[in-house]
C-alpha cells in the first residue's frame, strides 16, 4: 500500500478517508499476494483446482452502508464469471469496525462461488481489517468506526481502552476468528465441492 497523505501534516500509510479506487488497489494487492503484486491476473490453486482471477478488473462500490467487491474469474470448466461479495456495516451509533454482515453465499456462478467464494470473502475481509488496524496503529489508537460514503469509506480511530478492557476485546476478537474458522470448516465439510462438470 503506498503512503497516502492525511488531512494533517503527518503522512500516514492509511488516511482517514479512503477513496474507492485506493481501496480497490489495496484489495487487488491482497488477492495477488506480495509475490504477484501489480499483476493484472493471478491463478489460485487448491487441492487440484484452479481459478484465474482478473484482479485488474476488480471493482469496488460503496452503497449506503455496504461495500461491494466484484472480480472477474475464469475456470476451465465454466469459463468467465464473477465473484461478488458484500459487507454491510452499521449506521449511525451502530457503526463498528469489527462487525459487518455478509450474504451467506458469495454471488456468482453457483459452482464457482461454492468452490472459491469463502476464500475470496476471507481474503477481502482480512485486507479490510488489516487496513483498519493499520490506520489505528499509526495513530497509537484502536480501531473505532467505519463509515461508508459515496465512493469512499471513512475510518475513525478511538483512544486505547484501559488494559483489562483491551485484553477482553482482544480475547473476543480471537474467539470470533476461531468461531468463523470453525463454521467455515463445517460448511465446507457439509457442502464439499462437487466433481468438475465437463464443458
Amino acid at each position: 500500500m503506498s503512503p497516502v497523505a492525511n488531512s494533517s501534516r503527518t503522512k500516514f500509510q492509511v488516511s482517514d478517508r479512503v477513496a474507492a479506487n485506493t481501496l480497490s488497489q489495496v484489495l487487488r494487492d491482497a488477492l495477488t499476494g506480495p509475490n504477484d503484486r501489480g499483476a493484472p491476473e493471478v491463478v489460485w490453486e487448491d487441492r487440484g483446482s484452479q481459478v484465474l482471477l482478473h484482479v485488474g478488473r476488480l471493482q469496488v462500490r460503496t452503497l449506503d452502508t455496504a461495500v461491494v467487491v466484484a472480480v472477474d474469474v475464469e475456470t476451465a470448466e465454466f469459463g468467465e464469471s464473477q465473484l461478488i461479495v458484500r459487507f454491510v456495516f452499521g449506521k449511525g451509533r451502530d457503526q463498528a469496525t469489527f462487525v459487518a454482515s455478509s450474504d451467506e453465499r458469495v454471488h456468482g456462478h453457483p459452482l464457482v462461488a461454492a468452490r472459491w467464494g469463502t476464500h475470496y470473502r476471507n481474503v477481502i475481509w482480512t485486507a479490510l481489517m488489516r487496513m483498519i488496524e493499520t490506520h489505528a496503529d499509526e495513530r497509537d489508537m484502536r480501531p473505532g468506526r467505519i463509515t461508508v460514503g459515496k465512493d469512499q469509506i471513512r475510518l475513525t480511530a478511538e483512544p486505547p481502552l484501559p488494559l483489562p478492557l483491551a485484553e477482553l476485546a482482544a480475547l473476543h476478537r480471537q474467539r470470533h476468528s476461531a468461531d468463523e474458522e470453525r463454521l467455515t470448516d463445517e460448511r465446507e465439510q457439509e457442502n464439499p465441492p462437487g466433481p468438475a462438470a465437463k464443458s
